[in-house]
């Protein structure tokens, strides 16, 4: 569970994660609660190559949540490690 909420958090979309869980007879009940990144519109700029909306679908084709904003800080992966 802890992997899973980091993963969110690393992915960028979400500043914050968190979860609780319940045991249940058939299992395990599992809530994540989340807070989402601030978002910014992506344009593409010189690539004369393709349109616009191919570089989108192409994108959406790898990334299924993408809605034409990406967050504002970027993953958590590409961040400047900080001293």
């Amino acid at each position: 569970m802890k992997a899973a909420a980091d993963k969110l958090v690393q992915s960028g979309l979400f500043t914050k994660v968190s979860y609780n869980f319940q045991t249940k007879v058939a299992g395990v009940l599992v809530i994540y609660h989340v807070e989402e990144s601030p978002r910014i519109p992506v344009y593409f700029d010189n690539i004369p190559w393709f349109s616009d909306l191919a570089l989108s679908d192409a994108i959406r084709a790898k990334f299924p949540f993408f809605d034409g904003t990406l967050p504002e800080a970027g993953p958590r992966w590409m961040r400047p490690l900080r001293p």
